[in-house]
């Protein structure tokens, strides 16, 4: 009797058999078929589907029954690379199994088993169909007489009569393809297709791997009350009440709304906050408690999913989950670019295995096996709006989630009617709740309705979860904004004058410019006006020209310094707007987007201890036009001048709307419908080119070695890349701190320097630890020789 396996290991030497095809084809099916729920809402019933992915699972590897992968698996030869191939084969098996039962599901297994170890591409793709291609048909011939000599033991293996020797003709498979893109739910086909794959290829994955899968826990109930204290019903009037009364005021009426008779029939959720106001762990709070409410009704554990916008806010974030709010009583995993898949002392988590090895850590991580998942707004966004594979593993756990998206008036505008029509249907679909928290609403579900969902006849409803945020909004008098745009700033000497006028020595001051240029220059005069008037206010500066570790450390210096009473100095760009929590006397900005206008106002007066409205001064380099575009560069002008000189913090709620309506009103939002459009037209290729932050190729990234350990660092990067260190080794040591020593350098900037690439085939330029003083300042970041030149821009 043949033995066949899925996968090999090397052992002395040689290849051997290390999982029998049974073994595998049995846990895929496992896991596939048991992951997929019942409260999913296709136009497919559920025992259908539940069929198709008990086949998918048992077919998606029968091409490894041939010879040919048998003697490439374990290295025996005669070894042929393309007959090996075994993806089509099962593709083609799955598409006859199904033809005769629903010809729109034949297609779909045919497109999820072809694509299995690839990503999604449009279904009417050459490179899918391959049927025209005389080689590749030459070669179905050839795998399928190979396969009939072991039909009983497949048989006997998947427990399916494999149809895979009828090869479908051309013609009639591609009229059932464009019959499958002309129908009219293809919005429907697109979560399905998608949720099978991931269903698919995790189950794949994990068990190559042999990575367990995660079994959600109940989590502690009260976790955010043992924290901070239970959130109780506030007596008195609103406008009485210190902060900290509101925050708890805000916290019970976010909660309370759970005990609403139809709650788990909403999908949609909103809380508009202002900033300050602890929406971080009260949005945490009504997730831990809906998904309490949701195991007592409808039996599941959910899985908590937290998008976040930045690193920074990520990482505060993880920390007070993780050590202030579950306290080792629940799985939280973070994944994002820089994660650390190995954690600190994870073996106190609830699940870990300190004995798994880095690629199941790894695969872990990728597959968010946890019960609660820290991401980022890419992974998060990319997944639910993409075609890629190394994405896709985590699809299906959007289905039965809680999901918490924070600062979501930091996508950009021109998607936000693509991610509110795509989260209205992940909720329709996958049964998803879903929370977006902003202090600035930027209508991301009206947007919807009105640009694309009207279209489709369908309108998503949010519901509020602090119904009386305006009135919350009037209780805070922290801070007003002062506009002084009626002329230009023509340079930084004029501003210095004019920074003289309203700033103080008594007053710590944070300066918030568009460009780091500009920046740059605003530091340099500012530090020659402190030397000139023998002011010994701390001086700082933020912004991507300097290396990530150095951010951190100016943070914790700026936080220090203020919680000691010391008056510090910051010149930062857009890189201080969202999640950093700092707290100065007042401020200026440049003129920019409302919203990023109102995210600086929340670094000022941050705790209302400074007294009453504490000023935050608009000027205009005429930055705003050539950095955000014509429109937003007049919207936001409209909207400022639309009140009668200062706007107090009670009034941004007002201006904020105003903005976002007038935007909206004048926006034609082409790439939200662009892409909208290739969801529904199941078009991947184009689907795959979504990108949340715009790529540019107008910046080099540069290693900084910034101390002896930043050279150690880097000569462990370098044996890494020469194939000396593991990955896991570097991952675990390195990877993070890697980073941390990077900055991106517009090419405008490194053609006036006579760097060298780290190595030859690698696009990363070093600055050498003897080399510093040349090419980097330890206060400003890489060094700009032409510093007047103002034409690029970074964050």
């Amino acid at each position: 009797m043949t033995v066949f396996y899925s996968h090999s290991k090397e052992i002395d030497g040689k290849r051997i058999g290390s999982k029998l095809m049974k073994d595998h084809l049995d846990q895929v099916a496992k896991h596939t078929v048991g992951q997929l729920s019942e409260s999913t809402q296709f136009s497919f019933p559920y025992d259908t589907l539940k069929e198709l992915a008990k086949d998918v699972s048992y077919l998606h590897d029968l091409g490894k029954y041939m010879s040919y992968f048998q003697n490439y698996l374990l290295n025996q030869k005669p070894i042929d690379r393309d007959l090996k191939q075994h993806a089509q084969i099962g593709a083609i098996a799955a598409y006859n199994q199904w033809m005769k039962k629903d010809p729109i599901l034949a297609i779909i297994a045919y497109t999820l088993i072809q694509r299995h170890h690839g990503d999604l591409q449009n279904m009417d793709d050459d490179r899918l169909l391959g049927l025209e291609n005389k080689h590749v048909l030459l070669m179905l011939e050839k795998q399928i007489k190979d396969l009939n000599h072991s039909l009983h033991e497949i048989k006997k293996d998947i427990g399916i009569d494999p149809l895979y020797h009828s090869i479908p003709d051309k013609s009639d498979f591609k009229d059932q393809i464009e019959d499958c893109l002309e129908d009219k739910n293809n919005i429907d086909h697109y979560f399905l297709i998608n949720y099978l794959f991931s269903l698919l290829i995790e189950s794949d994955k994990l068990d190559a791997s042999l990575t367990e899968h995660y079994s959600k826990i109940s989590l502690p109930l009260h976790a955010v009350d043992e924290h901070i204290g239970s959130a109780k019903k506030s007596s008195g009037l609103l406008k009485e009440m210190s902060q900290n009364q509101i925050r708890n005021f805000v916290r019970f009426t976010v909660t309370s709304a759970l005990q609403q008779t139809d709650i788990l029939k909403q999908k949609l959720f909103t809380l508009t906050a202002p900033t300050g106001i602890g929406k971080t762990l009260t949005a945490i709070d009504f997730a831990i408690k809906l998904r309490q409410k949701i195991y007592e009704n409808e039996g599941y554990e959910a899985q908590i999913i937290c998008a976040l916008p930045f690193i920074n806010i990520i990482e505060q974030t993880l920390s007070e989950y993780e050590d202030k709010v579950f306290k080792g009583r629940a799985k939280v995993l973070a994944h994002y670019q820089f994660a650390d898949i190995f954690g600190d002392g994870e073996g106190k988590k609830v699940g870990y295995n300190e004995d798994t090895d880095y690629n199941q850590k790894k695969m872990q991580t990728d597959t968010w096996q946890s019960d609660v998942v820290i991401t980022s707004f890419v992974q998060f966004l990319e997944t639910l709006i993409g075609n890629r594979n190394k994405l896709l593993k985590k699809f299906h756990h959007f289905c039965n989630s809680i999901v918490i998206l924070d600062e979501v008036q930091t996508i950009r505008l021109d998607y936000l009617p693509l991610v509110g029509a795509m989260l209205y249907y992940l909720s329709e679909k996958l049964n998803t709740r879903i929370l977006l928290m902003t202090a600035t609403k930027p209508q991301v579900f009206e947007l919807a309705n009105r640009e694309l969902l009207q279209q489709d006849k369908h309108k998503s409803g949010a519901l509020e979860l602090l119904p009386n945020y305006a009135e919350v909004f009037q209780l805070f008098k922290r801070t007003k904004i002062i506009p002084l745009i009626a002329s230009k700033i023509e340079d930084e000497s004029e501003f210095i004058s004019l920074f003289s006028n309203y700033w103080s020595s008594e007053k710590s001051c944070l300066m918030v410019c568009n460009k780091v240029n500009r920046s740059i220059a605003v530091f340099n005069q500012l530090k020659e006006l402190l030397s000139e008037t023998g002011c010994d206010n701390p001086l700082y500066y933020l912004s991507t020209n300097i290396t990530p570790i150095q951010r951190m450390e100016i943070i914790l210096k700026i936080k220090a310094d203020i919680k000691d009473g010391l008056k510090p100095l910051l010149v930062s760009t857009q890189v201080v707007e969202a999640g950093v929590d700092l707290d100065f006397d007042l401020g200026f900005r440049d003129l920019g987007p409302i919203d990023s206008i109102v995210q600086v106002a929340g670094r000022i007066n941050r705790e209302g201890k400074k007294g009453e409205l504490a000023p935050l001064y608009i000027i205009d380099f005429g930055d705003c036009k050539q950095i955000y575009g014509d429109i937003t560069d007049q919207q936001a002008k409209k909207a400022l001048n639309s009140f009668d000189g200062e706007i107090e913090e009670p009034q941004y709620e007002q201006m904020v709307s105003r903005y976002f309506n007038q935007l909206a009103n004048v926006k034609s939002f082409a790439t939200s419908k662009s892409f909208y459009k290739a969801v529904w037209e199941l078009n991947y290729n184009e689907i795959g080119t979504f990108r949340l932050i715009e790529e540019t190729n107008s910046t080099s990234s540069v290693y900084i070695e910034l101390s002896e350990d930043a050279v150690e660092i880097r000569e462990a990067y370098q044996s890494f890349s020469n194939g000396e260190m593991t990955v896991a080794e570097f991952d675990k040591n390195f990877k993070r701190k890697f980073h941390q020593h990077i900055v991106s350098v517009p090419f405008y900037v490194m053609k006036q320097t006579n760097l060298e690439k780290m190595k030859p085939s690698e696009s990363i330029y070093l600055v050498g630890f003897d080399e510093l003083s040349t090419y980097y300042n330890m206060d400003t970041g890489f060094i700009r020789k032409d510093i007047k030149n103002t034409s690029a821009w970074c964050l």
